[in-house]
């Protein structure tokens, strides 16, 4: 199958996505007055029962870095699912779709890097997965109360793991942005 095309670039299946695969819009507490900036969406091509996106509603490039409302809204949809929420930081690291998303998948699903975080992902500290053959980084973002103190330290952790990844994957594009503008 081709990619459906929009005057010959390849079509945004964001934009518009099926009503039926849209699960909510959603916005963190602080901000619940505001238009929501995201929306939740089933995969369409799920890897397992309950594979969910998080999607900005207007285009950003899924090269850019995460900011305090992305990792906010993809900890509360991971926290809701008890899962795995992970960010695809364009197409050299797995991305397909250039529109900004973020993955979550249920811890239940029996998913093989659930053993691996036991294994290597004790402690506060950002990790790697000796047995992935490419370049990444891991941070375990505990869930507990949703006040200012522990979201500072989960945007902390956040800052640490882009941090150590520029370490590990030589500077891609969407760390370098993130060190451009400070948030380090």
């Amino acid at each position: 199958n081709k990619p459906a095309t929009d005057g010959g670039k390849p079509a945004n299946p964001f934009a518009k996505p099926d009503p039926n695969l849209v699960v909510a819009l959603t916005s963190l507490p602080p901000l619940q007055d505001a238009p929501p900036k995201h929306f939740l969406l089933l995969n369409k091509f799920p890897v397992v029962d309950g594979h969910t996106l998080v999607v900005t509603k207007e285009f950003a490039p899924q090269s850019d870095p995460l900011d305090a409302l992305d990792l906010g809204v993809a900890w509360a949809t991971a926290s809701a699912l008890d899962g795995l929420a992970f960010y695809n930081c364009g197409s050299l690291s797995g991305s397909s779709q250039p529109h900004k998303h973020l993955q979550v998948v249920p811890a239940q699903a029996g998913l093989p890097v659930d053993l691996l975080v036991v294994k290597h992902g004790a402690g506060q500290q950002p990790f790697r997965f000796p047995e992935f053959p490419f370049q990444h980084a891991c941070v375990k973002l505990e869930p507990n109360a949703a006040d200012n103190e522990a979201w500072s330290l989960k945007l902390h952790r956040y800052a640490t793991l882009v941090a150590v990844a520029v370490v590990i994957v030589a500077r891609p594009p969407c760390l370098a942005k993130h060190l451009a503008v400070g948030s380090v």
